[in-house]
């Protein structure tokens, strides 16, 4: 199972690009398709949501929202170090929003 790497970055002033994992893929060549499917999902809502799905995933979708016992199964399934990280990125992503707002 592929693991999330934790890096701390805390009093490191370098380009922290230089330590990440590239993508496989140049995100420039997806950009065209991406744009085309954020269009139709606009344009037509859930239905474009389901046929993108089929085409790109083979799954025919009933409902868009995952049920909560689905999801808790889910959760309760993860490798303990993944969900660990997880539950990390969760925390540092509200603190940093959280902070971010607008103050009156």
């Amino acid at each position: 199972m592929a693991r999330l790497t934790v890096l701390d970055l805390r009093g490191d002033r370098s380009d922290p690009r230089t330590r990440f994992p590239r993508p496989r893929e140049a995100v420039a060549s997806a950009l065209p398709t991406v744009q085309a499917i954020l269009a139709d999902v606009r344009e037509h809502g859930d239905g474009a949501v389901r046929e993108h799905t089929v085409r790109l995933d083979g799954v025919h979708l009933d409902d868009l929202r995952v049920a909560p016992e689905v999801v808790a199964a889910a959760v309760a399934g993860l490798d303990p170090d993944l969900r660990a990280a997880l539950e990390r990125a969760i925390d540092q992503v509200r603190w940093f929003h959280e902070r971010a707002k607008p103050q009156d």
